[in-house]
């Protein structure tokens, strides 16, 4: 499961930069990835960068 997790999230940094650093792969200070569940039912899950303090207001989310 965690080997998957970490293959979701590389893929997301490759399409997706760091907002702090503006690199494709390494750490991403201050920011997270979280998955964000879908706005209408049935819709699908998304990847986003969340900042540390939006990471811990938001529910943690499961699938």
């Amino acid at each position: 499961m965690h080997e998957l997790d970490a293959y979701r999230r590389d893929a997301f940094q490759r399409r997706n930069p760091c907002p702090s650093t503006g690199k494709t792969y390494g750490q991403c200070p201050g920011y997270v990835v979280r998955d964000v569940a879908p706005e209408q039912r049935g819709g699908a899950w998304t990847m986003r960068w969340m900042t540390a303090e939006e990471a811990e207001k938001s529910p943690a989310e499961s699938y």
